[in-house]
């Protein structure tokens, strides 16, 4: 259940969101949705895309994170209030130790690697991510993943063309699977 791990990642980044007096706010109507996940790497990849937000939010502010569901998949969205992303950062934006602004003035410090691990994580889940934005307005990035238990979906995240094996699974059971 995707609900759980989301209230989990809040709480472990609680603190460093206080370090820059910023608050979390969840929103989420599908408190049983399941996705095929490892916990470890989605706590990384919400941790990733948590502390990014309470960095670029105003002081004072607010990051809006929510699940929602949108044809057959979950839609995890967190949202800041910042300064946006500068567009000519957007396209280079999930390439390894990018950042917007290099120059020794940075108030935020960082390596530019943690949404090329986004990246990664959500695609080797079956999802995507996404971002939109508007400069001195925020950014909300999102990431789509495939619900549990939701038959068509299996077939497409499958991919003939990857030269790893198969494994095929004769269980009615889904935990146990």
């Amino acid at each position: 259940e995707l609900s759980p791990l989301i209230e989990q990642s809040l709480e472990t980044n609680k603190a460093y969101a206080q370090q820059f007096d910023v608050e979390f706010n969840v929103t989420s109507d599908l408190p049983s949705a399941r996705a095929s996940v490892d916990s470890d790497r989605f706590e990384q990849l919400m941790a990733n895309l948590l502390s990014n937000a309470a960095k670029f939010s105003p002081t004072g502010g607010k990051v809006d994170v929510s699940l929602t569901r949108e044809n057959g998949f979950l839609c995890v969205a967190v949202k800041d209030y910042g300064p946006g992303i500068p567009e000519g950062f957007r396209p280079t934006i999930y390439q390894k130790f990018s950042q917007a602004d290099t120059g020794n003035t940075r108030k935020t410090g960082g390596t530019g690697l943690g949404l090329a691990i986004c990246k990664t994580i959500v695609e080797k889940m079956g999802g995507s991510i996404e971002f939109e934005t508007a400069e001195g307005v925020g950014t909300c990035f999102y990431f789509t993943i495939p619900e549990f238990g939701v038959p068509e979906l299996s077939a497409a995240v499958f991919d003939p063309n990857e030269s790893r094996g198969r494994i095929l699974i004769c269980e009615d059971e889904p935990d146990t699977a």
